[in-house]
This record gives C-alpha cells, sequence and structure tokens, in this order.
C-alpha cells in the first residue's frame, strides 16, 4: 500500500494518500483522495505499474474489496 501511495506522490489531483489498519478485524485499508474522479482515471495507472508484480494472491485472505465513494 506504501508503494502504491508512493506512486501517486507527485499525481495531479491527488489529494492525499493514507494506510490504514484494524488490528482487530486484521484489516488494512488504503486511501487516496482526489478533487475528482477524472484526476483518479488520468493518474490511477502510476500506481497500478508500481504493484503490478506483487503476489497478491499469497498475502490477501480474501479478495481485495475496492470502493469509490462520493461524499453525501
Amino acid at each position: 500500500m506504501h508503494r502504491y501511495g508512493e506512486a501517486l506522490a507527485q499525481a495531479p489531483g491527488l489529494l492525499s494518500v493514507h494506510t490504514l489498519e484494524d488490528p482487530e478485524q486484521g484489516v488494512l485499508v488504503g486511501l487516496a483522495l482526489w478533487e475528482s474522479e477524472d484526476a483518479f482515471h488520468a493518474s490511477v495507472g502510476l500506481a497500478r505499474a508500481a504493484i503490478e508484480d506483487d503476489p497478491f494472491d499469497e498475502w490477501e485472505a480474501e479478495p481485495v474489496v475496492g470502493y469509490r465513494l462520493r461524499e453525501v
């Protein structure tokens, strides 16, 4: 998660990146906040390329769940 965030460090429109943990649940959460969905789409490839060879099938106990949330 840290390399994913680092790959986005200078991305236009990125507001912040966080790696959060709930140790009681054994859950890690990556949170990236963007100015817009367009900014996300323009730069997310940088982050995905940084982790494309990572062995997620060995690391993850469950499939990764991704959300694209909007403030309401």
